[in-house]
């Protein structure tokens, strides 16, 4: 609602139900659930092609997550059922602890110093942002939306682009100001986080089970291998 009222961004805001509320309640079989609804926004899915012309000047910053330390541990709760389920080996998932433990150290020693936090979506990816009928931008699915590190929305972001061209973006969000060389050891991280986090959010999802079980032994011995022996990963995932 702030978003839509005090920006000029494109974006969703909620429909009040007829007892003037933006939230119903809906009691079934002795369980409530929570829900809201949200006005329509006309357009298409982001596509691939619509990141390609490298143009990424001016790139917002102020988007949300809830994430950190905490959520990543929890994170990794979810896909250790990975092993239990039999997606993928324990070996396997010693290399995602691993992974995750990196990435928190990583954050723990650098802190809101070096990584800034503030509003963030949280979950950008294709699917959630929108391309209106005049060509503008509008964010969608802000179920993650929250307080969290910048460089978390940034490097979904980054996911998105082709990676030849990874560097401009980057240029387009950091401005004028020069890009920081160590900050990709962090961008790597996150990127990292993201596909996990879409990992971690299709567990339970029996239909993804065959994509996960071929996909997940790739992704470690790919990338978090290279990631743990200090190899640069940023333009390869």
């Amino acid at each position: 609602m702030r978003i839509y009222n005090q920006t000029d961004f494109i974006a969703q805001h909620p429909i009040r139900n007829c007892l003037g509320d933006i939230i119903t309640e809906i009691k079934h079989s002795e369980m409530n659930t929570y829900c809201s609804l949200l006005t329509w926004v006309e357009g298409r899915d982001l596509q691939q092609e619509d990141v390609s012309d490298g143009d990424y000047n001016g790139v917002c910053s102020d988007t949300r997550h809830i994430n950190g330390i905490e959520r990543n541990h929890h994170m990794l709760m979810q896909i250790q059922r990975g092993v239990e389920l039999g997606l993928f080996l324990s070996s396997d998932f010693h290399i995602i602890e691993e992974s995750f433990d990196l990435i928190n150290s990583r954050l723990e020693v650098n802190g809101n110093a070096e990584n800034p936090t503030g509003i963030i979506h949280g979950d950008l990816n294709m699917g959630n942002i929108i391309v209106s009928n005049n060509e503008e931008i509008c964010f969608i699915d802000f179920g993650l939306f929250g307080f969290g590190y910048y460089l978390l929305d940034v490097s979904m972001g980054a996911l998105m682009v082709q990676s030849e061209l990874r560097r401009r973006f980057l240029e387009g969000y950091f401005g004028d100001n020069e890009i920081p060389e160590d900050i990709f050891v962090i961008l790597e991280g996150f990127m990292l986080i993201a596909i996990f986090g879409y990992y971690a959010f299709h567990m339970e999802n029996e239909a993804v089970h065959p994509w996960i079980r071929e996909r997940m032994p790739l992704l470690c011995a790919k990338h978090c291998l290279p990631f743990l022996s200090g190899d640069s990963i940023f333009y390869k995932l």
